[in-house]
């Protein structure tokens, strides 16, 4: 494996283990209308309602397979919005994690070997899908605005389109199965390097953990066109808190490299 394929292999994994669960940025709110608010009411019922804001930590395992390789990773959220991903990579440790309010990574396979602070490209993407309650949940609080765009037949059935606009310019396009009221599938546009990429997501192998619902399989095409199936084989919802784990090293955080 190359450097180069490293590094997208690493930014592929990371956007997608985290495409699961969502985000934390601020918008503008905006009535909503009856359909709407009950296509989101029934969708927070299906993934766990109060269960789920309950959560404070988890912790998933699993493995991500993208251009023919097989990458073990463990992955962290911890409220209110930092996350964290190992990856295990020709025997090296990958790191990529955002602590709320500094996104860090080390990668000694593309010659990273010390924690430093992300590219601002990649420190949004971080920052995108650090909130693992999803999109819809909440949504008021986290100031999005949400249109309905109607129903669109996907392989898996027919979903209700939302569009979800954020601060700054970015738009989730979610869908909502019409039956199961989960989400099977979101699209959206990111920046990397000054080249625009559609990146797509679709969700699968629906599991209840404790009375929370999550995807155990997420498969499509993320950056650089690349084509990926990452399964999640453990959840344990029952982590302690600790907010240590997503910090960069003092040394970095003092550089003034970075901000908030």
């Amino acid at each position: 494996m190359t450097p180069r394929l490293a590094i997208r292999l690493c930014r592929s994994a990371w956007f997608l283990a985290f495409a699961a669960f969502s985000l934390t940025h601020t918008g503008t709110v905006s009535a909503v209308s009856p359909k709407i608010e009950r296509i989101v009411e029934r969708h927070l019922k299906a993934v766990g309602g109060d269960k789920l804001k309950a959560i404070d930590a988890l912790r998933a395992d699993g493995e991500v397979e993208v251009r023919g390789f097989t990458v073990p990773f463990t992955a962290w959220w911890q409220r209110p919005n930092r996350s964290r991903l190992d990856l295990s990579i020709m025997g090296y440790d990958v790191i990529q994690a955002y602590d709320g309010s500094v996104a860090w990574w080390l990668n000694p396979v593309a010659g990273v070997t010390t924690a430093q602070v992300m590219p601002e490209d990649f420190a949004r993407e971080m920052k995108l899908w650090s909130d693992f309650t999803g999109p819809l949940v909440d949504y008021e609080r986290k100031r999005y605005k949400l249109k309905y765009l109607g129903k669109e037949e996907l392989k898996t059935g027919e979903a209700y389109k939302l569009r979800v606009a954020m601060s700054g310019g970015v738009e989730l396009l979610v869908y909502i199965d019409g039956e199961t009221y989960l989400e099977v599938r979101r699209t959206y546009t990111q920046t990397i390097e000054g080249k625009s990429i559609t990146v797509h997501t679709n969700f699968s192998d629906f599991t209840d953990t404790d009375g929370v619902t999550t995807p155990r399989t997420i498969a499509g095409v993320g950056f650089g066109g690349t084509a990926f199936v990452m399964r999640f084989k453990t959840l344990d919802l029952d982590v302690e808190p600790d907010p240590t784990r997503f910090e960069l090293p003092d040394a970095k955080k003092k550089s003034g490299l970075y901000g908030n």
